[in-house]
């Protein structure tokens, strides 16, 4: 399959370029002023291989391992890649002949990976059809002495309705692939095809051939000059190929097709920046889960690789970092919230009395547990960091024993965003305590987090879910996907909200939870390396009669009277939960 490559460069390269005068300077996606019959070199010996990729008037362009000096600096004039940019295009694919909206989104990350004994930088890809996320890849580049950006290998999973239907990876040096050139150093027209990539197993053998120089293309984002239009075919599937168009200092602006192309895919670039330091942290995190699940699925191609590592990124180090891509800040605003305690939230709806139960498996020792959480809604209040919230009361049960009994503590602002604002844990082994990780917002520097947005939407960044690094609770959330059905014991839901939730140094592990209009939290999965291996499911759903919510208030605040003494130095400070009887 073809790749859309995307650059990176830093934002003094984005230059504005002269406007594209006529008609003339945009050349046509599907058809080229120069001979459509050049598409595809004749079937032969020299074309079907991956170590044919010599130019006709210049020297080999052979995979040398040795002439990787400085592999992760890839300043190429044409396919730039820098750290944290990112790429949106914009177009139509065609799919039974039928044409759909088409976004690619190409990052960037700050992670290296070596492939094939090469350090590489590694691309996250995100392909979204009709709206729907259909892959997600993870691809490696490395440049050589010569200038020259090599593809190493990738991982893409491909999805229907939520679901891996597959993952044709492939990595250099594993089962007899072989790295590819995307684009040449200097690329000139009428030379020889060049392997882009060698792994017949998979049926990548694509190759690419420099088309024109020296275009120009307009799109979205700008005109463009001194444009490389790159052809690029299967030699499997000759007499089709995709034209991509490279700017200088940018990379990939526009891809088009010509011949008998079955995607007629058509993108244009729409927006190019280099991200802030919140968004690269969130990229690096979605990318190395990616990972996660790329050693569960691919355990004997990608699962001879080395783990991916930051090469010194920047670090999340506080809760600021909670803006979505095209939404409004999520800064907590304690002017936000005139009425706190009515948290009418579609996907996390708390009312007071409604009590959830949730049975499956955890992992502990290598060994499955049978596990057991009751949530429910008390009719208590208390303040937090100037703000009323509403009191959770919790319990956790594994294998019938209780392992966990805690309060939490939650508000909704204006905008319909549900916060968490604190919560007492107190961890038990044979009925003692062992551990009270407490934090309370607006104590010690900690600070609130949101739980549910008030309109969660596929492909925005993560948010804080609440900041105490004093006991390591720094949990961030991200939309994972919208519109899912699930059935558990309860019910079957459709329109499900599923957020991946994961703490920021524990990054390629993520818990799964999957919201119901109305109901809230229905069903806990897991995806990676978490070590838990958590496994919910709404078994139970209830609004509990007045004499079974005493009893909760009752249980509720002995356990405040416990946090108390157990916390004096943080849920000390705090003033003690009211009825709101």
């Amino acid at each position: 399959m073809r790749r859309l490559e995307v650059p990176a460069v830093a934002a003094a390269l984005l230059l504005v370029l002269s406007a594209c005068a006529s008609e003339s300077s945009e050349p046509e996606t599907t058809s080229l002023p120069v001979a459509a019959a050049a598409i595809a070199e004749p079937a032969s010996p020299t074309t079907t291989g991956p170590s044919l990729c010599a130019r006709v008037d210049g020297p080999s362009c052979e995979f040398d391992p040795d002439n990787f000096d400085n592999p992760t600096v890839i300043d190429n004039e044409w396919l730039p890649m820098t750290p944290g940019t990112q790429a949106v295009y914009e177009g139509t694919t065609n799919e039974d002949d039928e044409l759909l909206e088409h976004q690619v989104i190409i990052t960037v990350t700050d992670l290296t990976k070596v492939i094939d004994g090469i350090e590489t930088v590694v691309s996250w890809d995100l392909d979204f059809s009709d709206g729907e996320l259909v892959e997600a890849e993870l691809a490696f580049f490395a440049q050589d002495n010569d200038g020259n950006v090599w593809r190493l290998g990738e991982h893409p999973e491909e999805y229907e309705d939520g679901e891996i239907v597959d993952a044709p990876t492939w990595i250099a040096g594993v089962d007899g692939a072989k790295a590819g050139i995307s684009m040449l150093a200097d690329p000139v027209e009428g030379t020889l095809s060049y392997s882009q990539g060698w792994a017949p197993e998979v049926e990548f053998i694509d190759r690419g051939r420099v088309q024109q120089v020296s275009q120009e293309t307009c799109v979205e984002f700008d005109c463009f000059a001194d444009v490389v239009v790159v052809a690029e075919f299967n030699v499997e599937e000759q007499g089709a190929s995709q034209l991509k168009y490279f700017a200088s200092g940018i990379g990939n602006v526009q891809v088009g097709w010509n011949g008998n192309d079955e995607t007629q895919e058509e993108l244009e670039l729409v927006s190019f920046e280099q991200l802030d330091p919140a968004a690269l942290v969130d990229v690096r995190a979605a990318a190395l889960e990616l990972e996660a699940s790329a050693y569960e699925v691919s355990p004997n191609v990608y699962g001879r690789t080395e783990p991916a590592v930051n090469t010194g990124g920047p670090t999340v180090d506080g809760s600021s970092m909670c803006t979505s891509l095209d939404g409004p800040s999520c800064e907590f605003d304690p002017d936000n919230f005139d009425n706190p305690t009515v948290i009418d939230n579609e996907w996390l709806p708390m009312t007071p009395g409604t009590q959830a139960v949730y049975e499956g498996t955890t992992n502990e020792d290598d060994e499955l547990l049978e596990h057991q959480v009751i949530i429910t809604v008390t009719d208590l209040t208390k303040v937090i960091d100037g703000i009323e919230t509403v009191v959770s009361w919790d319990l956790d049960f594994s294998d019938g024993e209780l392992v966990e009994a805690e309060l939490a503590f939650f508000a909704q602002d204006n905008d319909g965003n549900v916060w968490r604002l604190g919560e007492h844990p107190e961890e038990y082994e044979d009925g003692e305590i062992v551990d009270a990780p407490t934090w309370i917002a607006g104590v010690d520097g900690a600070k609130a987090g949101i739980s549910m947005l008030a309109d969660p939407v596929e492909g925005t960044l993560s948010y804080s879910q609440g900041w105490a690094p004093e006991v390591e609770f720094i949990d961030r959330g991200r939309v994972q996907q919208v519109s899912q059905e699930t059935c558990v014991e309860f019910d079957c839901f459709a329109d499900v909200v599923v957020v991946a939730e994961f703490n920021v140094e524990e990054q390629g592990a993520s818990q799964l939870k999957y919201f119901a209009s109305g109901i809230g939290n229905v069903q806990v999965g897991w995806n990676g390396n978490d070590e838990t291996q958590e496994e919910l499911e709404l078994v139970s759903f209830e609004q509990l009669d007045p004499a079974a919510l005493v009893d909760v208030r009752v249980a509720a605040l002995e356990l405040e009277a416990s946090a108390y003494v157990i916390s004096p130095n943080v849920y000390g400070k705090t003033e003690p939960a009211v009825s709101s009887e």
